[in-house]
């Protein structure tokens, strides 16, 4: 359920409409409310230079609701540029830096909900009865509504330009580059902050290689075991270990299948079980949320992928910026480096008598996915080579320095593999200079 829940709500906030319209309905419910205050005698009170009249109060009303939907569409036309020009200079896979944006859903939102608010008070104000010789005219005037409308106009504008402020700065390549790395490190806190809890269920095992830094060897699946499969097929967004943990019966031990980043066919093993699946397949299945795309719930290695995947495609012949690569490199060495500082992942999880296993990530295989299309793409580039080994001598001299968990041998290792693929028959003299000293790691 849990994991269900937070699929959903990860769901929501990532889709621009949901923000904007639950505004629309709080324009609506303010109306109501200021409908309610105008009817009593709080307006009465109110200093004469924040009355209104009728005609005079239509006309503000109408202005704040036409100037403000010709503004968000203004906006709404931007934005879908911006998506535009983003999924094809950097990558696909950022149009939800875009799409899931606070700031802009919270500006639509409020331009549109306050736009409703006027429309809903000019419904109200009007001439009820015209004056006669013995009575004088009847009519509704919400002085309150047409002083909130004009508040929440200025409000409105003042969020616009901060808007178009925000879509400007938030398409800069390095802003790209850094809210990714932001949300992977916070993906990468998450999942260990998780992992070092109270409990069995939530305290890994230590691996026997964890004092060499290499993880748990898998444990083969016997023949005996069952397979849990998923009916729907997608990608993995999320496990929930200790749900997975608590459906299986005691005694049971389950392989996992399907790890996090993977994409499952339909009908195609979750876990294989040593225990009977009729009573909690199940509950198995409701431990595994499965998606249409990756998401960064638990995924980091999606992260990784998408500053990869800007690198790479900056690289191509159509964009030809390896500084763009160059900028992404530095984004993804401190990733890198919050992954050095933690030790490998526990390959083991219980929970009394119960056991999960899963093939863990190593820091080489994060290494690997980081940097592999990197240095293939950016073979001819010194640029692209040099940063990229001074990005790995700077990675082993903080990892030694600081006597991290992570392991140095993968580095030296890929230092090493980004030299052999560096092309250097169309590198200059100063070039290959420039890429021999670059293993001193106080240049």
């Amino acid at each position: 359920m849990q994991v269900r829940l937070r699929q959903l709500t990860d769901r929501v906030l990532n889709r621009f409409f949901a923000i904007p319209m639950l505004f629309v309905v709080l324009g609506a419910l303010l109306s109501l409310l200021v409908r309610a205050v105008d009817s009593g005698d709080a307006a009465e009170s109110l200093p004469t230079a924040m009355q209104t009249t009728v005609e005079s109060g239509r006309v503000l009303l109408a202005t704040i609701a036409g100037g403000l939907l010709t503004s968000v569409t203004l906006l709404l036309s931007l934005m879908l540029v911006a998506v535009q020009l983003a999924s094809t200079q950097y990558s696909p896979r950022t149009l939800r830096n875009w799409i899931g944006d606070k700031t802009l859903q919270i500006t639509v939102g409020v331009v549109l909900g306050t736009s409703v608010f006027c429309l809903l008070v000019l419904r109200d104000t009007r001439r009820l009865s015209e004056a006669t010789a013995d009575t004088p005219a009847t009519e509704l005037v919400p002085h309150i509504g047409v002083l909130v409308a004009v508040v929440l106009g200025i409000v409105s504008l003042i969020l616009v330009v901060k808007s178009v402020d925000h879509l400007a700065d938030s398409l800069r390549v390095g802003r790209v580059g850094q809210r990714i790395m932001a949300a992977t490190l916070s993906t990468i806190e998450h999942r260990s902050s998780v992992a070092g809890g109270e409990g069995d269920a939530r305290s890994p095992v230590v691996p026997p290689g964890a004092a060499t830094g290499q993880p748990e060897p898998e444990a083969p699946v016997p023949d005996e075991a069952e397979p849990v499969t998923t009916p729907i097929a997608g990608w993995v967004q999320q496990i929930d270990i200790e749900a997975l943990l608590a459906a299986l019966p005691s005694g049971s031990t389950a392989w996992i299948a399907a790890p996090l980043g993977n994409y499952v066919l339909p009908d195609a093993p979750l876990v294989w079980t040593t225990a009977d699946t009729t009573d909690c397949e199940h509950g198995i299945r409701d431990a595994f949320a499965l998606g249409d795309t990756r998401t960064m719930q638990q995924d980091a290695a999606y992260g990784i992928l998408r500053l990869t995947d800007i690198a790479v495609r900056a690289l191509s012949p159509g964009v030809n910026d390896p500084n763009t690569a160059a900028d992404m490199v530095a984004h993804l060495n401190v990733i890198l480096l919050r992954l050095w500082e933690l030790p490998p992942e526990a390959g083991r999880h219980r929970s009394d008598d119960r056991t999960v296993i899963l093939t863990p990530v190593s820091h080489e295989a994060y290494l690997h996915l980081a940097l592999d299309p990197i240095r293939r793409y950016g073979a001819t580039d010194p640029v692209v080579i040099e940063t990229l080994v001074r990005a790995l001598t700077q990675l082993a001299a903080e990892v030694e320095r600081r006597d991290l968990p992570g392991p140095t041998e993968p580095i030296a290792e890929m230092a090493e593999l980004v030299r052999s693929t560096a092309d250097r028959t169309l590198f200059s003299p100063q070039d290959r200079e420039r890429l021999d000293g670059a293993t001193d790691r106080r240049s």
